[in-house]
């Protein structure tokens, strides 16, 4: 009898492993989305149970869900993985982690400006002082960013105004600027019609999207390699473009895109945009709280203390 319920017991336990679905993560911005949801689609057409789990945080949080394995693969650039992740590739298959093939394109910084300038390179741009350039704050302040772009192509004296990089493309659409720092993939280049720089002294390093995925994935869902090998280079720049810019400026929600992307038809789509953020914040707004009011105390025991000497001791606060 003993035997029995033991053997029925391990077949439950079995069957219910087997049942678990192929856990795809995102990070938390419009081209993640976008991309897990078109893994899930096609890991659907080829009968893998999978589901989105999206908006998980930034890369060391995703990157630790994949690892612990709350997920199995999310969407990731190489730049990514080899600066802040890990850049040699035997340890990182050694820590169970896997990069695919290039997804066919890259996600990197670059320069832009309106076709009407006549520009074509970064070294046009270095002879035209005259252009009104409005940088972000997050690239003039990054190792890889407009110091070290500036130095490589002669243009530290070329002058510049910070400006929000959310705030640049409508600068441009209304002649207040020139140039501008952006995403290779940003929706609104094409919108716009701007033209992006050629990098040809090749300063920015390369971020080619690839999926990063969990070693043990491959055998738990045998068909994930062929969702891998349909998703290596069948995406590119141009692309990528339409298709953030159809979620963010056309307000589709991600399956839709998603769906689209793959040729299905509209009516097949259900979840939207805002179906997917309300369920993001109900699973992950309690964490985000507690880790927010965890740092804000730390830095408020240790920060009035600090003022309050800085303030009683001049020269200490110095």
């Amino acid at each position: 009898m003993k035997t029995w319920l033991l053997a029925l017991a391990l077949l439950l336990t079995t069957s219910g492993a087997a049942a678990a679905p192929l856990k795809v993560g995102s990070k938390r911005f419009t081209e993640s989305y976008i991309l897990a949801e078109i893994v899930v689609a096609i890991a659907k057409s080829e009968g893998i149970e999978a589901v989105h789990e999206q908006g998980l945080g930034g890369t060391a949080v995703t990157e630790r869900a994949l690892e612990e394995g709350a997920i199995d693969v999310y969407p990731e650039y190489t730049g990514t993985i080899i600066e802040t992740i890990e850049p040699d590739p035997a340890k990182l298959r050694a820590r169970g982690v896997l990069v695919s093939p290039s997804l066919g394109f890259q996600n990197t910084y670059a320069l832009a400006t309106r076709k009407s300038q006549g520009l074509r390179t970064i070294s046009d741009l270095a002879s035209h002082r005259e252009l009104r350039l409005a940088i972000s704050h997050e690239f003039a302040g990054r190792r890889d960013g407009w110091p070290k772009l500036a130095q490589r192509y002669g243009m530290e004296q070329l002058p510049f105004r910070s400006i929000d990089h959310a705030l640049a493309y409508e600068a441009l659409e209304r002649d207040d600027v020139d140039v501008t720092d952006v995403y290779t993939t940003d929706a609104k280049i094409a919108r716009y019609d701007l033209v992006v720089l050629e990098d040809d002294r090749h300063f920015f390093p390369n971020y080619d999207a690839v999926l990063l995925h969990r070693a043990d994935a491959l055998t738990r869902f045998p068909k994930l390699a062929r969702v891998l090998s349909q998703m290596a280079g069948s995406i590119d720049v141009d692309h990528m473009r339409k298709l953030n810019a159809r979620a963010e400026l056309d307000g589709a929600s991600f399956p839709q895109v998603a769906a689209e992307h793959l040729g299905a038809t509209r009516s097949t789509v259900r979840a939207s945009f805002l179906d997917g953020l309300v369920a993001a914040i109900i699973k992950h707004g309690p964490r985000h709280l507690q880790l927010v009011f965890g740092a804000v105390l730390l830095s408020t025991l240790a920060g009035v203390p600090l003022g309050v000497l800085a303030h009683a001791r001049r020269r200490t606060g110095a």
